[in-house]
């Protein structure tokens, strides 16, 4: 079971700061999805879920109560704030969400692929592998500025079923979460970050009655089998990619 608050050292800064730890992986267009599906994106229950962004399945599958545009090219659905591709929609959709595939592929490949330097439970910003399965059972705090990046490598399945709080102006869109088993979100969990799955992303709501509590998550979420979601609120924010590397020196107060 993993569990940790996640602190942000002090910093003497002595040359020009991009961010503290490691550079992100480039989105590119994958970062046009909230939620990217190279099997299938399916809504377990077209009721209760609200997507903000754009869906994508690759394969075409689709298991969404939506409208088909009159160019054919995107669809639309009540549930969805944003437009809905799928591989088997008119031209340039294939060729579009085949784009985010690849981008995918590079984005995983990357973050999977660095070297990690977890050095216990007190963390500043920077990259951490897990050579197993990852439980979060209890809150998860991440803290930092506006500025800095974490990146989250989990070699087994991830099951979340609590709340990650952010703190001190770190943002979504700077925490990165690479998984290479089957990732799974709880009911009432909240999950913050960009999380590409190697296997199969799962919303799962197992509350009954009025005074269930929907789970949630900011950020993107993908995956190279499916994702599906239940009961869940998803919201996408706009991906700002650096110009330059997150290079620091650090000196100490």
């Amino acid at each position: 079971m993993f569990s940790a608050t996640l602190f942000l050292g002090l910093l003497s800064i002595s040359t020009k700061v991009f961010a503290a730890g490691p550079c992100p992986p480039n989105l590119n267009t994958f970062a046009d999805y909230a939620i990217l599906g190279a099997n299938g994106a399916y809504d377990a229950d077209s009721t209760v879920s609200q997507i903000v962004g754009d869906i994508g399945s690759v394969s075409g599958t689709l298991g969404i109560d939506a409208t088909l545009s009159a160019d054919g090219t995107y669809s639309t659905s009540p549930i969805v704030t944003g437009k809905i591709y799928t591989g088997n929609y008119a031209s340039p959709s294939p060729a579009k969400l085949q784009t985010g595939l690849a981008d995918l592929h590079t984005a995983y490949n990357d973050l999977m692929g660095r070297t990690s330097n977890l050095g216990g439970l007190t963390l500043s910003p920077g990259l951490y592998n897990f050579p197993g399965a990852v439980t979060i059972s209890s809150t998860l705090t991440i803290t930092g500025s506006a500025n800095d990046y974490y990146i989250f490598q989990i070699q087994g399945a991830l099951h979340h079923y609590s709340q990650i709080v952010l703190s001190g102006g770190i943002i979504p869109e700077n925490i990165f979460w690479g998984v290479a088993g089957t990732a799974t979100f709880y009911a009432t969990s909240h999950f913050e970050g960009i999380l590409i799955g190697g296997g199969p992303v799962w919303f799962q709501d197992y509350g009954t009655g009025d005074d269930r509590i929907p789970l949630s998550g900011t950020g993107r979420f993908a995956s190279f089998a499916f994702v599906e979601f239940q009961d869940a609120t998803l919201i996408s924010r706009e991906w700002i990619e650096l110009d330059s590397c997150c290079e620091l020196t650090m000196t100490a107060l």
